[in-house]
């Protein structure tokens, strides 16, 4: 396929993204109709894309707001934060992309926001056209990961001690079960301290 054949393909489908566009990135709403809505509207993206052979026929339709859309919008916003510092050209993609952008809800600039829908997105944040350019990129990139490292970090700590405290929970419910029905201690119980 040329390039010229592929940027029409894609032109194609980001005239349905931005049709839908008031549905698809519209006010945070965490009501099931909405998420209907949204949907049911990234799965006609995904349909016109498939369509056009862009995406296979077992593509689910996150596929086509993560890596179709959310790549070429990544590969977008990339170009207009160099954009500032050196000479970059648009091309009609971009610029589809820019102008179904021009109203730049959190949803499609991805800041650390969920997708309205309540569906976690793939793609990870483009947090660079939000902060202001840093003297290094490597400290700027390198402080990136380790606050990502150490917030993935907290969040796995967190979810370990509310699984330890569910299971201790469950633990203590077994063992006055367990003395309710006068039954011989479990493995489950075992453990825990006796009665004197």
């Amino acid at each position: 396929m040329s390039r010229a054949q592929n940027k029409d393909k894609k032109l194609a489908v980001l005239e349905i993204v931005k049709k839908k566009k008031d549905i698809l990135f519209g006010a945070f709403q965490n009501n099931a109709i909405n998420k209907i809505e949204k949907e049911a509207a990234w799965k006609e993206v995904l349909k016109k894309a498939q369509f056009l052979g862009l995406a296979s026929a077992s593509r689910e339709w996150t596929y086509a707001r993560d890596h179709l859309f959310g790549l070429w919008k990544s590969r977008t916003l990339a170009k207009k934060s160099k954009r500032n510092h050196t000479s970059v050209v648009y091309n009609p993609v971009d610029n589809c992309i820019l102008d179904i952008l021009r109203n730049e809800s959190p949803a499609v600039v991805r800041l650390s926001l969920p997708e309205s829908d309540g569906v976690k997105s793939n793609i990870e944040p483009q947090t660079s056209i939000t902060k202001p350019a840093l003297t290094s990129n490597k400290t700027a990139a390198s402080q990136g990961k380790k606050r990502k490292r150490e917030s993935c970090d907290e969040v796995k700590r967190l979810k370990i001690a509310i699984l330890e405290t569910e299971l201790y929970k469950n633990k203590l419910q077994i063992l006055e079960l367990e003395k309710k029905l006068g039954v011989k201690r479990s493995k489950f119980t075992s453990n825990l301290l006796r009665d004197g």
